[in-house]
């Protein structure tokens, strides 16, 4: 009897959670292995305060999603509660792993610190890690002289066009065998028609009402706290989860750009480029999670005051914008840039609170 393990690769999702263009996907699928698509709800991140049950439910509203869009093919993604490195040594019981596609993360230190002790762990198990470059964002640079010029190019590139089918994935009946080794994880989440749900649909959803109609007051309207949630783009989370890449909105904006629209929408595609700049600028100096970037700030002294920051994530300060803000925040999960910046200029130099704090 053979009992040879069958050589696989995987997909792993972390925020990228999409089909297309997405270069992940893209390398896997040029090689002769079948792929399982797999996402990780780790138990690190799970208890880390940077992260919310909103988080985590626009995950998984973005994998069921994801595995409507996959049914198609008769798979679907693996998504379990486990650490990363566990749950590779139980799928090393079954398959042999050949390589393991993902993207580039730039996130907080536990993130980086996972990774690399994932990079560690695919050595000693003689297991590729092809990593992609996560929209533009390059890692190694020691400079950002020629980043624009690199970014404009990768942004007017062709996008990466992922043809799946039956025979190159694991089936359902085969990830449901897997399931039996780990603890499932369940994408039901609670119904709610306030916040944003995830999922590549709705981000195309927001986009395509956006270039459409939305947009035309776009400038006008950016620093408006209602207005502005007609006006912006609304895509916000969706990139950060990797419902839609910067690629694909970007060319979407292009493909919309005329003479008459130029000015709201050029305003928006330069606003792409800052966003992936300083997610860039992040990347190059991580320290700045918890450390100033001017270092004269360092000697400042200031003490938290519970009273204060339970008033401002309230909403009950008693002035009237800053709470305002903060209740539509909790409310709604949404705040445009401008008041964004305002609440938490207002909880450093009014309220005289350490930044930190406030994330």
């Amino acid at each position: 009897m053979n009992t040879s393990k069958e050589e696989i690769n995987i997909v792993w999702f972390k925020r990228d959670l999409r089909l297309q263009d997405n270069g992940a996907i893209h390398n896997a699928l040029a090689l002769n292995k079948r792929i399982l698509f797999l996402y990780v709800f780790e138990n690190t991140l799970i208890n880390d305060p940077h992260y919310d049950e909103r988080h985590w439910n626009f995950i998984r509203q973005s994998l069921e999603d994801l595995n409507k869009q996959l049914k198609d093919y008769k798979t679907r993604v693996l998504c379990i509660r486990t650490d990363v490195i566990n749950a590779f040594n139980q799928l090393l019981d079954t398959y042999k792993i050949n390589t393991v596609f993902s993207h580039q993360e730039t996130g907080l230190l536990i993130t980086y610190n996972r990774d690399k002790d994932f990079a560690r762990y695919c050595r000693n198990n003689s297991i590729k890690w092809v990593e992609n470059s996560n929209n533009a964002v390059l890692r190694g640079l020691l400079n950002r002289e020629d980043w624009f010029e690199k970014w404009e190019g990768y942004m007017q590139n062709t996008q990466y066009k992922n043809e799946l089918n039956t025979q190159q994935t694991l089936s359902t009946e085969e990830i449901s065998i897997l399931e039996k080794y780990f603890q499932v994880e369940k994408l039901q989440t609670p119904k709610n028609k306030i916040l944003q749900k995830g999922g590549a649909t709705m981000a195309w959803r927001y986009a395509d009402t956006f270039f459409e109609k939305r947009h035309e007051k776009y400038m006008n309207n950016i620093s408006k706290p209602t207005l502005a949630r007609e006006s912006c783009s609304r895509l916000s989370p969706y990139i950060a989860w990797g419902n839609i890449s910067i690629r694909q909105i970007y060319q979407e904006a292009i493909k919309h750009k005329t003479a008459t629209n130029k000015k709201h929408l050029g305003a928006f595609m330069s606003r792409l480029r800052w966003q992936a700049h300083f997610i860039q600028k992040f990347e190059m100096e991580h320290t700045m999670e918890n450390a100033s970037i001017n270092k004269g700030y360092q000697k400042l002294k200031k003490s938290i005051s519970s009273e204060y920051q339970k008033a401002w994530e309230t909403g009950k300060t008693g002035f009237p914008l800053i709470d305002a803000c903060m209740r539509c925040l909790k409310e709604t999960g949404y705040l445009n840039f401008r008041m964004r910046a305002m609440v938490v200029s207002f909880f450093t130099h009014i309220l005289w609170q350490p930044w930190q704090a406030s994330s």
